[in-house]
């Protein structure tokens, strides 16, 4: 008897233990990412020690970043399973990328800097590496259902260091230093914390507000998760308003714009309108609490327009061989070492610099911006190209209902790339993006990855 149950059984234990191995090995494989993450996510920048390498002041979160990439990396050649798939979307995006990032390394050559901010500005390039490099790896250890579960839980965390900041500026919860408090027009210190800035956290907060309102209408939750979806999707959204940013409204309008249509349905469109528009309302009520919310209809500032028609004149007054190959990275904005010495451009009056065309901003607050100005034709055709394959993924979309929300929640956060300099700069808040980026590609089965497995629930 027990010969003939072990004659059973044996044959099928391998399977099990290999099964078994993987799930392990992906749940301990997510530790250091989420150990890198909340790091980010609760330490100020102010408490975080900064080493120097090649007299290049670096913060030891980012050597964190590279650490954890390399381990990933490591970790890939020698025990994956899976060989990574050269026709793969997402391998494309990101090896088109990695190319356009050695194209500004090697632009540094003739971008006419001195010593330090030479290689300053590399080792930025060095991160931005591992900071598209790492979401890549983490997503490729998942198949389609894990990637869902790890982007619950990648969300639910978003949320959850949103609504911390959130409370700190309603409540004050003494997480902040007098100094470090800044009350402006808005009536209330805007949100902001470690992991992102006011100007800045709608990048991952949308995606992740996106996902919560495919959870809760499109996916069709439980009844008992629903209300949970909720509270996720509401608390995400009053964050993105009590961020104060201009930027972030823009990106909102965006998302509700490209979703309402795709929608399949009317009844679920005019669902979907009204349950975003009656959160909006109560997000609204609660914020004009305490904050003034006339910032958020104001669009003018005089800075980023400064700069913008300052880089229009470079760009105009540029030699068609510079217009080419650019002026070289860091040529224009140098600004990583006013970012990181002595607290900062504002704290050493280099937050506005001058040039020969006019003043600029330390850094350009525009992805555009730099991509055009610093790194030429090749930098604007990166710029044209994301957009299509932005736009291309919204379009694929709408053969898969239930992802859509998400899918135009990533898609319309990129607009932030035209206000502020991310991928380049912000490299935390940009890894976490990009991990929503090459989530959406994976579960939104484009033709070149057939064969991958829908997602079950």
């Amino acid at each position: 008897m027990f010969a003939s149950l072990q004659q059973r059984i044996a044959p099928g234990l391998p399977l099990i233990i290999t099964k078994a191995h993987h799930r392990t090995g992906n749940s301990l494989n997510e530790v250091p990412f989420w150990i890198f993450i909340t790091i980010c996510a609760i330490i100020p920048s102010r408490l975080t020690p900064i080493i120097q390498i090649c007299d290049v002041p670096i913060m030891i979160k980012d050597v964190l970043l590279i650490l954890i990439t390399v381990y990933y990396l490591v970790h890939r050649v020698l025990f994956a399973s899976r060989r990574l798939n050269r026709h793969d979307i997402s391998f494309k995006f990101l090896s088109i990328f990695l190319l356009l990032v050695g194209y500004a390394a090697l632009s540094i050559t003739w971008s006419g800097l001195e010593s330090d901010d030479r290689n300053s500005m590399a080792y930025t390039l060095v991160c931005t590496l591992a900071s598209s490099i790492l979401p890549y790896l983490v997503v490729k250890t998942y198949n389609q259902n894990e990637l869902y579960a790890f982007l619950k839980r990648l969300v639910l965390f978003t949320a959850t260091i949103g609504f911390i900041y959130a409370l700190q500026s309603f409540l004050d919860l003494g997480l902040r230093t007098e100094a470090g408090k800044l009350v402006g027009e808005f009536g209330i210190e805007r949100v902001r914390g470690p992991l992102f800035g006011s100007s800045t956290g709608h990048l991952i907060l949308i995606p992740a507000f996106g996902f919560s309102i495919n959870e809760l209408i499109v996916s069709f939750s439980k009844k008992s998760n629903r209300l949970f979806w909720s509270m996720i999707s509401l608390s995400l959204l009053f964050v993105i308003l009590a961020l104060g940013s201009r930027a972030a409204v823009i990106c909102l309008a965006a998302f509700v714009i490209i979703m309402i249509p795709l929608l399949r349905g009317l009844g679920k469109k005019i669902l979907t309108f009204a349950v975003v528009a009656f959160m909006l309302c109560i997000a609204l009520a609660l914020l004009n609490l305490q904050a003034n919310t006339d910032r958020l209809s104001n669009m003018e500032d005089m800075t980023r327009l400064t700069t913008h028609r300052t880089a229009w004149d470079i760009v105009t007054s540029s030699s068609i061989p510079q217009l080419l190959i650019g002026h070289g990275y860091g040529s224009y904005w140098p600004w990583y070492l006013a970012d990181i010495e002595d607290g900062g451009a504002r704290a050493t009056g280099r937050f506005m610099n001058k040039t020969s065309f006019g003043p600029i901003l330390y850094h350009p607050h525009s992805v555009l911006l730099l991509l055009v100005v610093e790194l030429g034709i090749l930098g604007l055709c990166f710029y044209i190209y994301s957009i299509w394959f932005l736009l291309k993924m919204v379009i694929y979309v709408k053969a898969y209902a239930k992802f859509i929300p998400f899918i135009c929640g990533t898609a319309s956060a990129s607009l932030a790339f035209f206000f502020d300099l991310f991928l380049f700069k912000s490299w935390e808040l940009s890894s976490i993006w990009w991990l929503f980026l090459f989530s959406s590609i994976n579960i939104v089965l484009f033709p070149a990855n057939k064969g991958t497995r829908k997602i079950s629930k």
